[in-house]
């Protein structure tokens, strides 16, 4: 009896959540690049959409545009960072594999990407001009506890701009998931925190422990004073307030994502997220899979839902 209780108790927690109210899919067309991108980032500059690759070699910044079919969207290069720089930073990045383009946010004249290995920012103005930003983790966690597990492939993976008040919001992906304010005229990281993931813990996938489910960040967008934060494993959105620290409201997807592509996995395939409008836009990263009721479309997709 006591189990059937603790049962109907946790079915009772999980579906306490909400979905999002789905408006329409839409399939990114990106024949137009030559070497297919695995998108890793959403953003807006209050007018179009933009994204990012976590693809080797692929290090633009990529812009969505629209066809004549309402459910297909074509992306195309919009801006590179330039040669000479990232030749730079790629010479100090070599003992750290290669640039991860993991997230990027639109602020007043420029773009800001993360590189998940190194956990750097690089910035990119619209006139062409790149900066790299070292986000100071060692000398603010010198006296406090350090998050970082050393994993390469669990470092920053998302970020948002709050212009008006100059500050970055970055998003340390899991093992253990934590996020960071931070100053851009002060360089200095003014805050630290994170959240419970919600309804359920990490998941071991194999017997061995040696692959598990976290519920890891993914992508972020501040509006209004507000973080809209995506939990990819938990298919979920989480706004959040910063200044009081507190989580406002969650919303899922889960049943919008499962129809996408043709896998079982259990690792949720979001990517970034970003406001524009009333709607709300989750970009989605395929894995190799093939949408459903195709034999090898491997499109990327965006899900547009209503703002909550």
């Amino acid at each position: 009896m006591i189990k059937i209780i603790i049962f109907l108790l946790v079915v009772n927690f999980v579906q306490a959540y909400k979905h999002l109210s789905l408006i329409k899919s839409i399939r990114i067309d990106s024949s137009k690049i030559s070497k297919t991108p695995n998108f890793s980032g959403l953003t807006t500059d209050g007018t179009s959409l933009y994204t990012v690759s976590d693809r080797g070699g692929l290090h633009s910044i990529y812009k969505l545009i629209s066809t004549k079919n309402s459910t297909t969207l074509k992306v195309i290069k919009y801006l590179d960072f330039p040669e000479n720089f990232l030749n730079d930073y790629k010479k100090s990045t070599q003992s750290f594999r290669r640039i991860d383009f993991e997230g990027l946010c639109f602020a007043k004249d420029r773009f800001y990407v993360i590189n998940e290995t190194m956990r750097d920012v690089l910035s990119l103005k619209l006139t062409g001009q790149a900066e790299l930003i070292r986000i100071p983790f060692n000398s603010f966690h010198k006296n406090k506890m350090n998050p970082f597990s050393g994993v390469v492939n669990a470092g920053l993976e998302a970020i948002s701009c709050d212009s008006q008040n100059n500050k970055l919001y970055l998003f340390n992906e899991r093992q253990f998931r934590m996020a960071y304010e931070y100053d851009i005229k002060t360089k200095y990281i003014t805050k630290q925190f994170t959240f419970p993931s919600g309804n359920s813990f990490p998941k071991a996938l194999k017997k061995d422990g040696s692959r598990w489910l976290f519920a890891d960040f993914a992508g972020s967008h501040y509006q209004d004073g507000l973080l809209y934060v995506l939990v990819r494993n938990r298919r979920m959105i989480v706004k959040y307030n910063p200044k009081t620290m507190k989580i406002i409201e969650r919303r899922v997807y889960t049943k919008f994502e499962k129809p996408l592509y043709d896998t079982n996995e259990e690792f949720g395939l979001g990517e970034g997220l970003t406001i524009l409008g009333d709607k709300l836009y989750v970009i989605f990263d395929n894995n190799g899979f093939a949408l459903k009721g195709t034999k090898n479309d491997t499109s990327s997709s965006l899900l547009v839902f209503k703002k909550f």
